[in-house]
């Protein structure tokens, strides 16, 4: 549970998991653009979640595609309440919808 606590103690990681948690699935290049962080940056954020076993990731030929990990947030409930709490820039979520209205167009 530690390393579950340390995983959320991040500002960026917790602001990618209210994402993930709103879209239910996303590509990491639309967490990148929501979030205006580069490519490397979330790479490594996944990485630690992914390790974690906070987020799950499904491949499509070369895209990736994120979302929480359900056996761990029914493990530790307190996740989706803290992701329900979280005070996270109203600007992500704007930016992000704004994304998923031309998704039809993107990583294809």
């Amino acid at each position: 549970m530690i390393e579950i606590l340390k995983c959320l103690s991040d500002w960026n990681r917790l602001r990618i998991l209210c994402l993930l948690d709103e879209a239910g699935e996303c590509c990491a290049c639309d967490l990148e653009e929501s979030l205006e962080m580069n490519q490397s940056n979330v790479s490594k954020h996944m990485a630690k979640m992914k390790a974690d076993r906070v987020i799950s990731v499904r491949k499509t030929g070369r895209w990736s595609y994120y979302s929480l990990n359900p056996e761990t947030i029914q493990q530790y409930s307190f996740i989706k309440i803290l992701l329900s709490e979280a005070d996270i820039p109203p600007e992500d979520y704007e930016r992000f919808l704004s994304l998923q209205k031309d998704k039809e167009l993107r990583c294809k």
